[in-house]
C-alpha cells in the first residue's frame, strides 16, 4: 500500500486520467458511422480528450475560493487499476464496483441515484443501462452464493455506496471478506461504521489535517469523464421515470454540490466554461474525422437525458445540442430546479422505477 497522500490545500481535486476508458467508449459508438480506421479514430479522440482534461482543470481552478491555494493531484488510471488488482491478489472471487476495472472480475453495476440538480439522493440504483439490482444479485448468488469475495471500489469518500454494496451482497449469501479501494478519503470512523468488521485496503489514502466530519469538503475526486457530455456522469432520475447520466455542470448538476466548491455562484460560469470546452472537443473530433458526431453516438444514458428533456433528438449534432444548452442555460436550470423541488418530498421507494 502506498503511504498516505497529503491534502494540504484548502481546495484539492484528485483526478484520474481516464483517457483510455473514454476513448474506448467513444470509439465504440462513433465508429458505427465512419469509415475511419480505429487507429485514426483513437488518435483524434485521445488528443482531443487530453486537451479537454486541461480545460476542466483550468475551469475548476478558476472556480476555487482561493485559486492560488488550489491543487490538482493527477492519477494514472491504468496504473491505479494495476495496483488495485495487485492488492486484491491474483485468484479468488473478486467483485468490482468500479467501471474502469472490467477484466477478470464480476461486476456489480451500482450507482447512487439523484434527482436532477445532484443534491438529493434517492438511494442506490442499478447503473443506467445495467440490469436491475435484483437480477445482478441473483446471478452472483447462483455463481458464488455461500462463499466470500473481495470487493473493489474506485474510491471511498462517504462510504455510503460501498457499505450498501456489502449489505446487498449479504442478501445474496455472499460475504465480503475484504475491500480494496483505489483512493480513500479520510472518512475513517464513517467507514468503520459502514463496513463493520470488513478490512479495507486503499492503494492511495488521503488524510485530512484533522478527521472532523465535514473536512471532506476540502478534497474531491473529479474524474474528467464526468464533465464531458457523452460518456459518463451522475445517475439522475428523469421526468419520464428512466435514468440518465448527467455531466457535473448546470443545468443538470450543481457543480458545487459534487466537487466541493465553496461558492455555488461559480456554478453558472463554470457551466459556460464546460459548454465551451465540450464544443471545442467535439469540433476538434469532427475536423479530424470529417464526420458529424450526433447525439446517438453518445452513451445511451446521456442521449436519453438530452432527448427526454427535449433538448435534442438522436440525430441532432452534439455541437448543436451544446449551442442549445448554452442559449437556454438559465431557463433549463430553472426548469431542472423546479422539477427537483416538486419531487424532493417523495420517498426513494416511490421514485424508483
Amino acid at each position: 500500500m502506498a503511504p498516505p497522500a497529503p491534502a494540504p490545500a484548502p481546495f484539492t481535486v484528485v483526478m484520474r486520467d481516464d483517457t483510455h476508458y473514454c476513448v474506448r467508449r467513444l470509439i465504440a459508438w462513433i465508429a458505427r458511422d465512419t469509415d475511419c480506421a480505429a487507429a485514426t479514430l483513437a488518435a483524434a479522440l485521445t488528443t482531443g480528450y487530453q486537451r479537454f482534461q486541461a480545460e476542466v482543470r483550468a475551469a475548476l481552478h478558476a472556480a476555487a475560493d482561493r485559486p492560488e491555494r488550489a491543487e490538482f493531484h493527477l492519477v494514472d488510471a491504468s496504473a491505479l487499476e494495476r495496483a488495485v488488482r495487485h492488492s486484491a491478489g491474483g485468484g479468488g472471487r473478486v467483485i468490482s464496483l468500479d467501471p474502469l476495472v472490467r477484466r477478470a472480475v464480476a461486476p456489480l453495476r451500482l450507482s447512487r441515484g439523484f434527482l436532477l440538480g445532484g443534491t438529493r439522493s434517492v438511494g442506490l440504483v442499478a447503473r443506467p443501462g445495467a440490469r436491475a439490482i435484483g437480477e445482478q444479485l441473483g446471478a452472483l448468488r447462483t455463481r458464488w452464493g455461500g462463499g466470500s469475495c473481495t470487493l473493489l471500489d474506485d474510491d471511498i469518500c462517504t462510504a455510503e455506496t460501498v457499505g450498501a454494496a456489502v449489505r446487498l451482497l449479504h442478501t445474496a449469501d455472499i460475504t465480503v471478506s475484504r475491500i480494496v479501494s483505489g483512493i480513500q478519503f479520510g472518512t475513517t470512523e464513517r467507514l468503520r461504521r459502514a463496513v463493520t468488521g470488513v478490512p479495507v485496503t486503499p492503494v492511495i489514502a488521503y488524510r485530512y489535517p484533522d478527521e472532523r466530519e465535514g473536512a471532506a469538503a476540502r478534497i474531491s475526486l473529479a474524474d474528467p469523464r464526468n464533465f464531458l457530455l457523452g460518456v459518463s456522469g451522475l445517475a439522475v432520475l428523469l421526468p419520464d421515470g428512466t435514468w440518465g447520466r448527467a455531466p457535473y455542470w448546470l443545468p443538470f448538476v450543481r457543480t458545487a454540490a459534487r466537487v466541493g466548491l465553496h461558492d455555488a455562484h461559480h456554478d453558472r460560469p463554470f457551466a459556460l466554461a464546460m459548454l465551451t470546452a465540450n464544443a471545442r472537443f467535439y469540433a476538434r473530433v469532427e475536423r479530424q474525422l470529417r464526420v458529424p458526431v450526433r447525439v446517438r453516438h453518445l452513451h445511451p444514458s446521456v442521449a436519453r437525458l438530452l432527448c427526454s428533456l427535449d433538448m435534442a433528438s438522436p440525430d441532432t449534432p452534439v455541437l448543436t445540442a451544446v449551442d442549445t444548452l448554452r442559449a437556454g442555460l438559465d431557463r433549463y436550470t430553472e426548469t431542472a430546479r423546479s422539477w427537483e423541488a416538486a419531487h424532493a418530498r417523495a420517498s426513494a421507494r416511490r421514485l424508483l422505477p
